[in-house]
């Protein structure tokens, strides 16, 4: 596991929402201390932060922006904890 902080923890809550999604659906058992409960949060979090960092990486932001891929995370993208509404006008 990574001993970076920012990427452990800045999408903890996503984690614990897909994990408890997950649960609902069968897909885990989130009673099952076997599973290692914590450790895949942990992981799916790092995922979700290295996600976004390749997508930022690979994505031209503004000319002249002062942030980096992961300062952007930390600045502008919040935890997803829930489901987004879904568009309620056609896009």
């Amino acid at each position: 596991m990574s001993t970076n902080n920012e990427r452990d923890t800045h999408f903890q809550g996503s984690a614990h929402f897909l994990l408890q999604e997950m649960s609902k659906c069968r897909f885990i058992d989130d009673d099952d201390t076997s599973l290692h409960y914590e450790e895949m949060q942990t992981l799916i979090a790092q995922f979700a932060y290295d996600l976004v960092v390749h997508a930022l990486s690979n994505f031209d932001l503004a000319k002249g922006t002062i942030y980096s891929p992961e300062e952007t995370i930390q600045v502008y993208i919040p935890d997803l904890t829930a489901w987004p509404e879904p568009p309620t006008t056609a896009e």
